[in-house]
């Protein structure tokens, strides 16, 4: 399993999809690479948005902003981002997490918290789903 989540860290990988191995869905391992959202997309294949609520309340609420979501999944492709993403936007609905914003991932205003799916596509730094 991988967990996939942006790196928050000061540094060049800064806001990059950060893909690291993943123990359980609420354990993270080691980072394996980071992905430049502006010149590739990735493809997740049976994917579980993990939210750690309690920590992303209190990091809505003006805490430290810690990691507290992240997307496991069981395989990723890498694919540069001109394949298809006018087709993704238009076909898929748009997943959002910003615990600034809201501490539960949304899809159209609606909690999509500990959801399963069979296929997340990132679009720059975008979520989108495509079951």
């Amino acid at each position: 399993m991988f967990a996939i989540r942006r790196d928050l860290k000061k540094g060049p990988t800064y806001g990059h999809w950060q893909i690291s191995e993943c123990k359980t869905r609420s354990k993270l391992g080691k980072a394996i690479e980071y992905i430049d959202g502006t010149k590739y997309s990735l493809l997740l294949d049976e994917c579980y948005l993990h939210n750690s609520v309690a920590t992303a309340k209190r990091v809505h609420e003006g805490a430290y902003r810690e990691r507290c979501g992240w997307i496991v999944c069981k395989s990723y492709k890498i694919v540069p981002n001109e394949e298809n993403l006018s087709h993704v936007q238009a076909c898929c609905p748009e997943v959002s997490y910003n615990p600034k914003k809201s501490p539960h991932y949304l899809c159209d205003g609606v909690n999509v918290d500990k959801t399963e799916h069979e296929l997340i596509q990132t679009v720059n730094y975008q979520l989108y789903v495509c079951d």
